[in-house]
C-alpha cells in the first residue's frame, strides 16, 4: 500500500486491521513502563504521577522507522522523524485534543506489528475526565484483549478493587489479561516470595469475580533497561546500576510463575539477553 509521500503503509494507523490491546491500570502499576517495554524505546511519559490525560493508540510497524501520528477529526497524519515522550507530555497538556494515533517502529521485535491503546489512569483525584475517557474506551468491543496492569507490591488497594469491579461489569472476562508488574520488588523470603504473590493474585482476581484469571508475571523496568541496552541506547547513571542489580534479582525466569495462560512455547521474543528473556514481556510479545 502505498500511502504519505509515497512511503511503504503496511498499516497506516490500523486501516489493515492490526490486533489491537487496550491497557488499563491505576496510577501506580507501572503502566507507561509497561507500554514502552512492549514497543523497545521510551515514549509513553513515565513518573510518580498521572502522565496519560488522553487516550494515544500506538500502532507498532517493524517496516517504520519513522512516526506517523494524527489527532481525532484530522483526517490526514503528520510525519516526522522522531518522536519522544516530552512530545507525549505536550499533546497530554493541551486541552483541545483527547485522542491521539500513532503509527511508529518498535524495537523490541523485529516481526510484531500490533497496537496498543494507553488510557488514563481512572484513581485521578484531580481530575474526574480521566475515569471517563478509560471507561468510554473499556466499552469499545474492537480491542483482541485488554491488559489490566496490576502492581505486584500493593495488591488491594480501594482503587484496584473499584477498577477491577468496573471491568467485571463492562468487560468480557475472557478478553482479560492480567499483567503482575514490578515482580521484581518482591523479596525472595519465607515471609514474601514469588510462590506466595502468584497464589494472593489468583486468590485476589477470584474472589473479585475472575474466575480462572489468565496471570502473567513481569518486572517490564528490567524488560525496558535490557531492550534499550541491546539497542545501544545511553542508559543514565542510575539506569546502569539498576541494569546490573536487576540482573542479579533475575535469575529465574518470571514467566514460571504464569497461571492459567494459554500462551504456546515460542522463541520470536527471545533475545540474546538474560534480563530481557528473564523480565516475563518476551512471552506477553509472543501472544500479540
Amino acid at each position: 500500500m502505498v500511502g504519505i509521500r509515497g512511503l511503504e503503509n503496511p498499516i497506516l494507523l490500523n486501516e489493515k486491521n492490526v490486533n489491537e490491546y487496550l491497557v488499563i491500570g491505576t496510577m501506580s502499576s507501572g503502566k507507561s513502563t509497561f507500554l514502552n517495554s512492549l514497543i523497545g524505546f521510551e515514549l509513553f511519559p513515565s513518573k510518580n504521577e498521572a502522565c496519560t490525560a488522553k487516550i494515544i493508540s500506538y500502532y507498532a510497524n517493524p517496516a517504520r522507522d519513522e512516526f506517523l501520528f494524527k489527532f481525532k477529526n484530522h483526517n490526514k497524519p503528520t510525519i516526522q522523524k522522531k518522536l519522544d515522550s516530552k512530545q507525549i507530555e505536550e499533546w497530554n497538556g493541551n486541552s483541545e485534543m483527547n485522542e491521539v494515533f500513532i503509527e511508529g517502529p518498535i524495537r523490541s521485535s523485529k516481526k510484531k506489528s500490533f497496537g496498543v491503546i494507553d488510557t488514563p489512569g481512572p484513581n485521578n483525584s484531580m481530575d474526574k475526565s480521566h475515569r471517563k475517557m478509560m471507561e468510554k474506551a473499556l466499552n469499545n468491543s474492537k480491542y483482541k484483549k485488554v491488559f489490566y496492569i496490576l502492581n505486584a507490591t500493593q495488591l488491594g488497594t480501594e482503587d484496584d478493587r473499584n477498577l477491577l469491579s468496573f471491568v467485571k461489569e463492562n468487560c468480557s472476562k475472557s478478553k482479560i489479561i492480567f499483567v503482575v508488574n514490578k515482580s521484581d520488588e518482591i523479596d525472595d523470603t519465607e515471609e514474601e516470595n514469588l510462590n506466595i504473590v502468584s497464589t494472593n493474585v489468583k486468590k485476589y482476581l477470584e474472589k473479585n469475580g475472575f474466575k480462572k484469571p489468565e496471570i502473567y508475571f513481569v518486572s517490564a523496568l528490567s524488560a525496558l533497561l535490557a531492550i534499550k541496552s541491546i539497542n545501544k541506547y545511553d542508559l543514565t547513571r542510575k539506569e546502569i546500576r539498576d541494569y546490573k542489580n536487576l540482573s542479579i534479582l533475575l535469575e529465574e525466569n518470571l514467566a514460571s510463575y504464569n497461571i492459567n495462560n494459554s500462551m504456546k512455547k515460542s522463541s520470536s521474543g527471545k533475545i540474546e539477553n538474560k534480563l530481557w528473556n528473564n523480565s516475563g514481556i518476551p512471552e506477553l510479545i509472543n501472544i500479540l
